[in-house]
């Protein structure tokens, strides 16, 4: 099956956990108006299992027609992997990263691979993991938009059809 590579106006969503979430001093992780501080770069740290990609969900994987696909996204990833309410998701237009990884002569490759359970799964290959100081300045820089899980909104099951660009070949 031939590569389906995600475009620069599409979005990917990444599960960050509570403890890669940035904090105040209480350990809060929004502040008084209930707006997320961000992320840290340990978001985007790699595991020994994900021989050097980052794994992401393709929001564009699911029909947008009705304002959907990033509570579809963001419920599929929920169902997917285990998820606590005080996690969050941080959020980037494909174009974001990429420009910003290119800017810094860092060549990435966005690809839809659908995994058992997430079929919006797509995969961030050649991430640049072994540079601390990048992902801080990934955390920092990119545009992440942050929402906390306890704030995420879930759509009906009705509003999650598949988009003509998610369709799987046959």
């Amino acid at each position: 099956m031939p590569s389906k590579y995600l475009l620069a106006d599409e979005r990917v969503i990444r599960h960050v956990p509570y403890s890669k979430l940035m904090k105040d001093e209480q350990g809060r992780v929004v502040d008084d108006q209930g707006n997320p501080y961000g992320v840290t770069y340990l978001a985007f740290e790699l595991r020994p299992v994900d021989e050097g990609h980052l794994s992401v969900t393709w929001c564009e994987y699911f029909d947008d027609s009705d304002g959907h696909a990033l509570a579809c996204a963001i419920d599929l990833t929920r169902k997917s992997r285990s998820v606590g309410p005080n996690g969050g998701f941080a959020i980037a237009a494909v174009g974001g990263i990429d420009d910003f990884l290119s800017a810094r002569e860092k060549k990435v490759r966005f690809v839809h691979e659908p995994v058992e359970g997430n079929n919006a799964h797509a995969l961030i290959r050649r991430w640049p993991a072994d540079d601390v100081e990048l992902l801080e300045a990934i955390a920092a820089d990119v545009g992440w938009e942050v929402r906390i899980c306890s704030n995420c909104a879930v759509p009906a099951a009705d509003h999650c059809g598949v988009s003509e660009r998610g369709e799987l070949p046959a």
